[in-house]
C-alpha cells in the first residue's frame, strides 16, 4: 500500500508521560506486630502495603480477597506533620504543584488540619477545624469527560464527609496546583454561591508510608487517627465502615498489637496509550516507571505559517490536547531534531504503507 504525503507535510515528534501504578498486594495470615510485620514483608516481599488511591486499595482488596479481620498496612505517625493534599497521584502533579499555597497572611497559624478557600477574601486559604462544615469543591478530573473540572457542592459537611463525597461522586476533593486554578474555583464559588468559605483538599498529616512512598493518600474512619502518638500504626477492618458504598476506613491503633497484615511486592504500571498512535504497552516494575511514546504529526496545506514561533507550537498542543486526543495526565511537548528543528518540510514523496503511517 503507498499512499502520497502532501509536499507541504511538517513532521512533529512528541512524547507522553503517563502512568498508573497499581501495587501488587499479598496477605498474609500470621498475627504479627506492626514492627515484626514489617520486617516479614520486608524479608519476603518488598514493605508493608502502601495504598496511592481509591483505585489503589480496590485492586488490594481484590488480590487479597475480603479480609474480615483487622490487617496492619504501611501507614505509621511521622514526627514531623506536613501539609498535604487528598488527591494523590504523581501523574497529576508537574514539578512543585503540590507546593502550591495561598495562605491569608500570617496564615496557617491557628494549629488545625484542614484548609478551606475563603471566597470573599480575594480567595486566600485559612486553616480551621475539620468538624466544621462548610460547602466544598470536588475535582472531576478524569472521572466523567462530560463534566466541569471543578464541582461545587453547597450542601455543608465536615472536611472528611465532604472528602467521602467527591471520592464517591467525582474524584476526590479538589487540588489547586497554581494560581489560575486558584481564580477559576474562587470565581466559580462566586458565580453560584455567597458562600464565604470552601473546603478544598489540602490537610496537615503527621503519617508516612514505611516503603518512603510521598503518596499522600489516607482513607481514615470517623474521628480518626486518634491525636495520642501511642496509637502510631494504621489498621483496617470491613466492619468499621458506616458507608457501605465505601468501606474500609482506616483506624490508629497501638502499633504493638497482633494484627494479620498485607505487603506488598512493587507495582503493576497499567500505561495510558494514545489512542492515535494504536500502540499498546505495559511493564511490571517494583517502582512506578513512566513511559515514552513517540509519535509523528503531519500538518497538511493550510496549516500555520510561523511554526518557529513557541506561542504558535503551544497554542497547536492545546488544540491538540482540546481535541481529547491526549490522555488526562500526560505530558505532552515537542521534540526537537538533531538541527534544533521541531519540523521540517517534507517535499512530496510517496511511502511504503508497511511503516503505519495514516494517509490524510
Amino acid at each position: 500500500m503507498q499512499c502520497r504525503v502532501s509536499s507541504v507535510a511538517l513532521l512533529l515528534e512528541f512524547w507522553v508521560l503517563s502512568a498508573c501504578a497499581l501495587h501488587q498486594y499479598h496477605l498474609v495470615n500470621m498475627n504479627l506486630n506492626w514492627t515484626a510485620a514489617q520486617s516479614y514483608c520486608r524479608e519476603h516481599y518488598v514493605d508493608l502495603a502502601t495504598l496511592d488511591s481509591m483505585e489503589d486499595m480496590q485492586n488490594m482488596l481484590n488480590q487479597t480477597g475480603l479480609v474480615n479481620d483487622h490487617f496492619w498496612k504501611g501507614l505509621t505517625r511521622d514526627s514531623v506533620s506536613s501539609w498535604k493534599w487528598s488527591l494523590s497521584g504523581s501523574q497529576f502533579y508537574r514539578e512543585g504543584e503540590t507546593e502550591y499555597r495561598n495562605w491569608a497572611q500570617p496564615e496557617p497559624i491557628t494549629g488545625q488540619p484542614c484548609a478551606a478557600l475563603v471566597s470573599n477574601e480575594t480567595g486566600v486559604w485559612r486553616d480551621y477545624a475539620c468538624t466544621n462544615t462548610y460547602s466544598f469543591v470536588c475535582s472531576n478530573r478524569g472521572k466523567d469527560p462530560g463534566k466541569p473540572n471543578y464541582i461545587l457542592v453547597l450542601g455543608p459537611r465536615t472536611w472528611r464527609n465532604a472528602q467521602l463525597y467527591c471520592r464517591q461522586s467525582y474524584t476526590d476533593l479538589a487540588s489547586i496546583r497554581n494560581q489560575a486554578e486558584n481564580i477559576e474555583i474562587r470565581q466559580l464559588v462566586l458565580g453560584e454561591s455567597s458562600s464565604a468559605i470552601i473546603w478544598i483538599g489540602l490537610f496537615k498529616d503527621d503519617w508516612k508510608w514505611s516503603d518512603g512512598s510521598t503518596s499522600s493518600f489516607r482513607h481514615w474512619w470517623s474521628g480518626q487517627p486518634n491525636e495520642n502518638p501511642f496509637y502510631g500504626c494504621a489498621f483496617t477492618h470491613p466492619s468499621l465502615s458506616s458507608y457501605p458504598r465505601d468501606p474500609w476506613h482506616w483506624i490508629s491503633y497501638p502499633c504493638s498489637t497482633s494484627f494479620y497484615f498485607i505487603c506488598h511486592n512493587g507495582s503493576i504500571t497499567n500505561t495510558t496509550i494514545l489512542s492515535t498512535l494504536g500502540t499498546t504497552t505495559g511493564s511490571t516494575t517494583k517502582t512506578p516507571t513512566k513511559v515514552k511514546l513517540v509519535g509523528r504529526v503531519e500538518l497538511v496545506p493550510n496549516s500555520p505559517s510561523d511554526l518557529e514561533d513557541p506561542a504558535m507550537l503551544d497554542s497547536i498542543l492545546q488544540q491538540m490536547k482540546a481535541a481529547g486526543r491526549i490522555p488526562e495526565h500526560s505530558t505532552l511537548r515537542w521534540k526537537k531534531q538533531k538541527d534544533g528543528k521541531v519540523f521540517h518540510k517534507k517535499e512530496e514523496e510517496e511511502e511504503e504503507g508497511g511503516r503505519g503511517d495514516t494517509c490524510h
